[in-house]
């Protein structure tokens, strides 16, 4: 059986900017629709994608 390759963080990050504006605009029942196509696409759990498209997506610098 084929092995399916999995987004790196960056792919998965572009993905998630593309969808976020509309995810935003949506009714609820597309936001539901968008999330379990989210859900297949980027491999995350539903709690997550909600958590990241609500809030910020830029990447933060390590702080020492």
């Amino acid at each position: 059986m084929a092995e399916v390759d999995q987004m790196t963080l960056p792919e998965r990050l572009k993905y998630l900017r593309l969808l976020q504006p509309a995810y935003l605009q949506a009714p609820r029942a597309e936001r539901s629709r968008m999330l379990d196509e989210a859900e297949r696409v980027a491999r995350r759990h539903r709690k997550t994608l909600i958590r990241r498209l609500n809030g910020d997506l830029t990447r933060k610098r390590r702080s020492r």
